[in-house]
């Protein structure tokens, strides 16, 4: 693994799980260990009880001890009595690798949590098998479920980094007075921006009406104070009134959004009822209204 450095490998690793891979490393090299090994990374990983993977644990109704004592049992038995550095074995290499892609292309952020580590597994035929060899807990984990419900399950995590410092940054300009001369936060609006990509992208689709090749689109959530509180990439090829919800349900800020604003591509006939089921009120800029069908639910409304 000569071509593949360390750094190279764990440099998009968020600080948790760089931490949980260094003391692995540590783990490896005192047990003399040939490879540092996804059971190893795993064993310290398990020990922060507010991670993704241990949320997602939780979540599922895993018997965390038997996870536990399945991954101790596993690193006991690898071979030992190796004197040299350990090298990253293959399987965390892929590992790390599909997180990397789920990271940015499924989930926009810009580091590895391990989370994205676990669905990017999950996902893979060889990797789910790999897991699951170390325990077979990890079958209990449905890896559709696990990404569209991603935001509730890894809710409290302590690698929600980049959004508590955004939800930071938001709270103090909603607190400005020239923020409060622009809107009081109770009013949102969404929209989405598409974005060409090249190479290899599972988010990316073809629509040529805005890419020569494919892309993905950015859909944001912008205060009436011009900030910003919500951000994910989606896929370009289905509706934006798909997504409209979820970061006004997963709003961490102290913006009380009270009403929500999107064109006609972020609306459907299900948002409406949707918003109002949660006690919001949607208030979509629809294109040519005149000439769509309109429905009242009574004659004098």
């Amino acid at each position: 693994m000569a071509d593949i450095s360390l750094e190279a490998v764990t440099g998009k690793l968020n600080r948790l799980g760089y931490e949980a891979f260094i003391q692995a490393l540590r783990q490896a090299k005192g047990a003399g260990n040939r490879h540092v090994e996804l059971a190893h990374w795993l064993a310290h990983i398990l020990q922060r009880d507010a991670a993704d993977i241990c949320l997602t644990a939780d979540h599922f109704q895993l018997d965390r001890a038997r996870l536990a004592a399945d991954v101790a049992r596993v690193c006991g038995e690898f071979r030992c009595n190796e004197t040299e550095m350990p090298d990253i074995s293959n399987t965390v290499i892929d590992v790390l690798d599909r997180g990397w892609h789920y990271a940015t292309l499924m989930f926009g952020e810009i580091q590895i949590r391990t989370g994205h580590v676990l669905a990017g597994a999950l996902k893979s035929r060889d990797l789910r098998r790999s897991l699951i060899g170390i325990s077979a807990e990890f079958a209990k984990i449905p890896p559709d479920v696990l990404t569209s419900e991603h935001r509730s399950i890894w809710r409290g995590s302590e690698e929600e980094n980049l959004r508590a410092a955004n939800a930071v940054v938001v709270n103090d300009h909603h607190r400005q007075p020239l923020a409060r001369a622009q809107g009081g936060g109770t009013l949102s609006s969404s929209d989405g921006l598409r974005l060409p990509m090249r190479g290899k992208s599972l988010t990316a689709r073809a629509l040529s009406r805005y890419f020569t090749d494919q892309g993905v689109t950015t859909y944001c959530h912008v205060s009436d104070q011009h900030s910003t509180f919500g951000t994910r990439v989606i896929v370009s090829t289905e509706r934006d009134g798909l997504y409209v919800l979820d970061e006004i349900l997963g709003n961490t800020t102290e913006l009380p959004i009270v009403e929500h604003t999107t064109d006609t591509h972020g609306q459907m006939l299900a948002t409406f009822a949707l918003f109002d089921f949660v006690g919001k009120k949607l208030s979509p800029r629809i294109a040519k209204i005149t000439d769509k069908p309109r429905w009242r639910p009574h004659p004098r409304c």
